[in-house]
C-alpha cells in the first residue's frame, strides 16, 4: 500500500513539473508561421527615383496600387507604414494590423512554398515590390516586377492580400512627411 501511495504522490509531483516546449526553429524542423518575427513589404509602382529624403520630388500617385511605400509588421512593435507619394496620404502611420495578421496572410498564401519561375530573368529600370520575411534568423525575400510578363500568380495573390491588409487597416498618422525607414536594417544581419 505504501508503494502505491508513494507512486501516486510521485506521479502527481511529476505532473506539476513544467515540460519545456520544443523550439520550432532549427535545422530539419517543419516550418511554423508562428516563428515569423517580422514582415516587410516595399512597393513602388515607379522606380524609386532617388534617395528617400528626396520624396518631395517624386511623381504623385493617384491610387494606392501605384504608390511607393514601406510597411513593417514586427513583433512586438506597432506596425509602421510609410507612404511616399499617394496624393492626400503622404506620411508616416501606425496600422491597426499586426504581425499576427501578416502571419495569417503568409500562411494562407503558402509564402514558404512560393517560388518565381522568372527568377533567372534580369530586369532593370522597372517598378517592383518586395516581400521580406524574418523567421528564425533566416531572411526570405520574394521580388516581383510590375511588368505583366514577369508575374507569378501565387506571388500576385500574396501581394494583393498584404496590400488589402494595409488598405483595410485602421491608420493613425504620426507625421505628414515620410520618416526615415531605418527598420530595413533589421533584415541586414
Amino acid at each position: 500500500m505504501k508503494k502505491l501511495i508513494f507512486g501516486a504522490l510521485l506521479a502527481g509531483a511529476m505532473s506539476t513539473v513544467p515540460i519545456l516546449a520544443e523550439p520550432k526553429c532549427g535545422t530539419g524542423r517543419p516550418i511554423s508561421y508562428d516563428d515569423v518575427e517580422a514582415v516587410m513589404l516595399k512597393s513602388g509602382y515607379q522606380d524609386w527615383p532617388g534617395p528617400q529624403e528626396k520624396w518631395q520630388t517624386w511623381k504623385k500617385a493617384n491610387a494606392f496600387q501605384y504608390s511607393a511605400f514601406y510597411v513593417l509588421f514586427w513583433q512586438p512593435f506597432p506596425t509602421k507604414y510609410i507612404q511616399y507619394n499617394l496624393e492626400g496620404a503622404i506620411g508616416t502611420y501606425t496600422l491597426g494590423a499586426t504581425i499576427a495578421s501578416a502571419r495569417g496572410v503568409l500562411k494562407r498564401d503558402s509564402f514558404f512554398s512560393i517560388s518565381n519561375r522568372y527568377a533567372d530573368e534580369v530586369v532593370t529600370d522597372t517598378p517592383m515590390s518586395v516581400v521580406t520575411v524574418l523567421r528564425c534568423s533566416v531572411v526570405t525575400r520574394i521580388m516581383v516586377y510590375v511588368e505583366p510578363r514577369f508575374q507569378e500568380p501565387a506571388i500576385q495573390k500574396l501581394l494583393a492580400d498584404l496590400r488589402a491588409l494595409i488598405i483595410n487597416s485602421s491608420k493613425t498618422r504620426i507625421s505628414k512627411s515620410p520618416q526615415d525607414f531605418e527598420e530595413t536594417l533589421l533584415f541586414d544581419y
